[in-house]
């Protein structure tokens, strides 16, 4: 009975812990700014592209559309007072400038992207730290991360490769029942959809914990792979209430993120309209305005809730780890 009360997790305790921290820690906050970029070490992939052959469609082999098209672009009204001609005719003037911002806005992306990184290693470096007491500061934290961004780089590359192999397999079995009974294909396709989300859920969490050991416990990105399956499987119950809390706490960011553009961009966008029918240079201007307001307001939210759920996280793992197995 003694043992029981000792392994219970306070779950409620721990998120108010983990999103107290940024506002106790003000270097937390900015550390949660700058790993917003990198998007707390998550990765969006496209799958959407367009074929030359489309493009050679639209603009080689339909004359008639094409011609239409640039007639239609030649006839457009003006825009701010500017024809397209003359638009054209600034962006072949100024091509070289143009291609010189653009490749200072990839730079800048990417340098942002790296230094998210550090930024979200840095977090989970200080949190064991400040749960033991130690004095630690926003520099000594991004500078401690930055030991871990290839191995962070490794880990996001061999977790992208174990789900594109498992999306590749249950296509591999799908496509050939498909082509010998599509219904039989169908039936299939809800099981595999099953699979691959159940898949996706719990190597995800192998995933989470993972990070959270090679980072903390400063070791290499292959050898922690065994811990942190063993970590997730021997205490399933808990990792997955954290799981669900971590749930509900995308979902008031969401409801948080909402409520912004709800308070901020509607009646700034309304205003800015209704300025610029009266004065193009005022609706500009209100825009701008509006813009820098909504743009800075995301960036602190999506910071102070990036340093709060990677506190989470380290949390969580810090409290399981805890627990005798």
């Amino acid at each position: 009975m003694k043992q029981e009360s000792k392994e219970s997790i306070n779950y409620f305790e721990i998120v108010k812990k983990a999103f107290t921290l940024p506002w106790k820690y003000r270097f937390l906050f900015w550390l949660g700014v700058l790993a917003s970029f990198a998007g707390g070490g998550g990765s969006n992939f496209s799958s959407y592209s367009t074929s030359s052959t489309d493009l050679q469609n639209l603009f080689n082999k339909d004359t008639d559309k094409s011609s239409r098209l640039l007639d239609t672009l030649k006839g457009a009204p003006r825009v701010l007072g500017v024809s397209t001609d003359k638009f054209s005719e600034f962006i072949s003037h100024n091509i070289y400038w143009i291609a010189l911002v653009i490749l200072i806005l990839v730079l800048i992306a990417i340098a942002l992207l790296v230094f998210g990184t550090f930024a979200r290693a840095g977090i989970i470096r200080s949190i064991p730290r400040i749960e033991k007491g130690e004095a630690t500061y926003f520099s000594q934290a991004l500078f401690d991360g930055k030991r871990f961004f290839w191995r962070i780089v490794a880990a996001s590359l061999l977790s992208f490769i174990f789900f594109l192999l498992a999306i590749l397999i249950l296509g591999g079995i799908s496509v050939p029942l498909f082509l010998i009974n599509i219904v039989l294909g169908f039936v299939w396709l809800v099981p595999a959809i099953l699979i691959l989300i159940i898949t996706v859920i719990y190597v995800g969490l192998i995933i989470q914990f993972w990070t959270q050991i090679f980072i903390v416990e400063d070791q290499g990105v292959i050898s922690t792979i065994k811990p942190a399956i063993k970590l997730v499987n021997s205490r399933f119950k808990e990792v997955i209430i954290f799981w669900l809390a971590a749930l509900v706490i995308n979902f008031v960011y969401i409801f948080a993120v909402g409520i912004v553009i709800f308070v901020v961009v509607l009646p700034f966008g309304l205003l800015a309209i209704g300025a610029g029918i009266a004065n193009l240079i005022a609706g500009i201007i209100i825009g701008v305005i509006a813009f820098l307001i909504i743009y800075l307001a995301m960036l602190a939210i999506s910071g102070y809730y990036t340093a709060g759920i990677t506190s989470y996280w380290i949390l969580a793992y810090l409290e399981i780890k805890k627990i005798k197995n």
